[in-house]
């Protein structure tokens, strides 16, 4: 026989409510999490992934110099699709362009150009493209395919996409031989495997780490840590120690097992990946032992660490969307973030073999992150109870 405590009872439940409520309410950092996250995570989210890709760098090599050619110049240079950075003055200025990240894509204009398409015969032009980022380099394949046709369309000729260079057309044309650098094929895994290395670095180091103060306050050992004479900063580096040592065996293990699973093999310097890798892995742990500091408990320390490396490393640092779709204030905003630094140093070893010689600035920059995680981590080690 059912009993009145044993019946459903809504006043039990308002007052459980209640209660829960009361706590919510003594709790800032949910409260936070509740209202604040959703609103910043639409207006920064919402504004930054934009699949219309705009404003990609070029520039134009032009070897015929004629009205025509200044003219097909001209068209490039009026749309909001390209962003005209300068003429390049020789083929030999090309591939540092590229390397150092200066252009996407060069438009080489040959001599005789103007001659050919006068005389109705097949005029070709070169288009030159960083397959390092594969989404670019497709759109943007695309993007001067159709600038160079419409401009065919206004001299009397039709734009051809020649893939071998020497076929033979009986038309004439305007014939477009593409060449594509880093990534001849745009094999999505050559660009995507490198990525996924900067993702999973990210999200297991901070995760890892986010926790391992916070853990030891919850199971009370804590303490001994307070009565203990070790320094704040011993006790940093004696925490990180040993996910240091964790996260450089993941990284080996990424780079074997992505060379064995998808043939993608750095073509740079392995020990001037390794170095990188230390860095970003020092800063990203930092910030994790700094939210472990700081956070109440575990679930909100995962929570935390899971937002701050998860999110910005697949939506903000160009793994998944370009950067060059982004808003300026967005793209400038953003750029300062370690992921976003360190997927550009990682996919610049990658796919074209870039030296430290061009990749100082990131170095540099993840350094100075790491510095400044760490030291703020130190400070709050101290031999106190929270």
């Amino acid at each position: 026989m059912n009993t009145p405590a044993d019946r459903w009872n809504w006043r039990r439940v308002w007052t459980i409510a209640r209660k829960e409520w009361l706590h919510l309410r003594r709790d800032p950092q949910s409260i936070g999490l509740i209202i604040l996250l959703p609103l910043i995570t639409l207006v920064l989210y919402g504004y930054a992934i934009n699949f219309d890709l705009k404003h990609i760098p070029m520039g134009i090599l032009d070897r015929d110099r004629t009205q025509r050619s200044r003219a097909l110049r001209d068209t490039f240079l009026g749309n909001e699709y390209f962003r005209f950075v300068g003429d390049v003055s020789s083929e030999a200025d090309i591939e540092p362009l590229f390397r150092q990240g200066v252009v996407r894509a060069v438009i080489v204009i040959p001599r005789g150009f103007d001659a050919d398409v006068s005389a109705a015969r097949t005029a070709e032009l070169q288009a030159i493209y960083d397959g390092s980022d594969g989404t670019t380099a497709g759109i943007a394949v695309a993007y001067a395919d159709a600038q160079i046709a419409a401009f065919a369309a206004q001299q009397g000729a039709t734009a051809v996409l020649r893939r071998a260079p020497k076929a033979i057309r009986a038309t004439p044309a305007i014939s477009i031989i593409p060449r594509i650098l880093y990534n001849p094929e745009l094999n999505s895994a050559n660009y995507i495997v490198p990525g996924l290395l900067v993702l999973i670095l990210a999200i297991t180091s901070a995760l890892l780490t986010s926790t391992c103060v916070v853990r030891e306050r919850e199971i009370g050992t804590l303490e001994g840590l307070v009565v203990s004479p070790v320094l704040p900063s011993e006790l940093m580096v004696g925490k990180l120690a040993p996910y240091v040592a964790a996260g450089m065996v993941d990284v080996v293990l990424l780079v074997v097992f992505g060379y064995v699973l998808f043939g993608v093999f750095p073509a740079g310097s392995l020990l001037l990946l390794g170095f990188g890798m230390l860095l970003f892995l020092a800063g990203v742990m930092g910030m994790g032992l700094l939210i472990s500091s700081r956070a109440p408990n575990q679930a909100f320390a995962l929570q935390l660490g899971f937002i701050t490396t998860l999110l910005p490393t697949m939506l903000l640092s160009g793994f998944a969307y370009p950067r060059q779709s982004m808003p300026d204030i967005i793209y400038y905003l953003t750029a300062p973030l370690p992921a976003t630094q360190f997927m550009i140093f990682v996919r610049a070893v990658y796919l074209k073999g870039s030296g430290i010689a061009l990749l100082w600035p990131q170095l540099l920059w993840l350094a100075f992150t790491a510095f400044l995680f760490l030291r703020a981590a130190s400070r709050r080690f101290v031999k106190r109870l929270d």
